[in-house]
């Protein structure tokens, strides 16, 4: 039964709701309108009384009745007080669960991880010119939070080009120079490949061991450099999604580095970071978005 039908009589206006493969308008109203009648009449409201009150907005049970089940013109305009109420909710409630999140992080016990600066030293020294001051800046902020109380989460934007795999590579080192482990994760062997190449070439000649684990490696190999790892061995493991599977055990990852970041879910940033005590953990991407984008999907990280 839709939501605004009443005794047969044919309904003035019915909801068009997007529709799945296999999931039809009439049982797409049906569901909802199931689930409409299973609200109750009252649920404590969580906006200010003078809000709503300012904005002529109804309450939320009453709202979603009127945005599935119209009564008049009135109530399909996107001014009208429901739909606006439900915008905004819509719009708060992310904001509320990342403003949680932020909360919760600034409150869990981190790793201080400092170095004494000489590995970054002898890169910086071969650079062969002197690296722009956001990337400086951008630097000097990453090692002050791994050097803090409270555990790293934070998005490092740029462009292609910007810099941003030096300033991953030296953060990494800071961790070897405190005498840890990092790993940097990439979408694709392929990307992995020349992380693996580039930070090699970057710190030739150091007492910086960097290995890449893929899925792509031999059983003896892949074995070999499981060892290592968690023996210490490996100062710097890159690698794709092969790096949080079962059986990838590090030493003492301190900094967990998350490449094109938007690749990867959720989930499996965190089962990266669960790699190592307290990791800090530092995702790049150079997916070009705007900052109140930003702010909105990454507001769970430090920018």
């Amino acid at each position: 039964m839709y939501p605004v039908e009443q005794a047969g009589r044919i309904p003035d206006y019915e909801p068009v709701y997007p529709l799945a493969a296999g999931v039809s308008t009439r049982a797409m109203a049906g569901a909802v309108a199931a689930s409409l009648a299973r609200l109750p009449e009252w649920i404590p409201e969580w906006h200010d009384a003078t809000l709503l009150a300012r904005e002529g907005w109804p309450d939320w049970v009453s709202a979603l009745r009127s945005a599935h089940g119209p009564s008049g013109p009135q109530d399909l305009s996107p001014d009208a007080p429901a739909r606006r109420r439900l915008a905004y909710d819509e719009l708060l409630a992310p904001q509320l669960m990342l403003g949680l999140a932020r909360a919760d992080r600034a409150a869990e016990p981190g790793r201080a991880t400092s170095g004494d600066g000489r590995l970054r030293d002898a890169v910086l020294d071969r650079l062969g010119f002197t690296p722009p001051a956001a990337q400086t800046r951008a630097l000097a902020e990453i090692a002050a939070e791994l050097a803090g109380p409270h555990r790293m989460y934070r998005l490092l934007q740029g462009d292609v080009g910007a810099g941003k795999t030096l300033v991953a590579a030296l953060a990494l080192l800071i961790c070897v120079e405190a005498g840890g482990q990092g790993a940097l994760m990439a979408p694709t062997e392929l990307l992995a490949r020349q992380h693996t190449e580039s930070l090699r070439a970057m710190m030739a000649g150091l007492p910086v061991r960097i290995e890449a684990i893929t899925g792509a490696d031999g059983a003896r190999a892949r074995s070999e450099k499981l060892a290592a790892l968690a023996a210490g061995d490996i100062s710097i493991a890159v690698g794709t999604h092969a790096l949080f599977q079962k059986g990838v055990e590090f030493h003492d990852l301190r900094l967990a580095v998350i490449d094109e970041q938007h690749r990867f879910g959720v989930r499996e940033r965190l089962r990266l970071a669960e790699k190592g005590p307290k990791t800090d953990v530092l995702v790049m991407t150079a997916t070009p978005i705007p900052r109140s984008l930003a702010l909105t999907v990454f507001g769970d990280m430090d920018l």
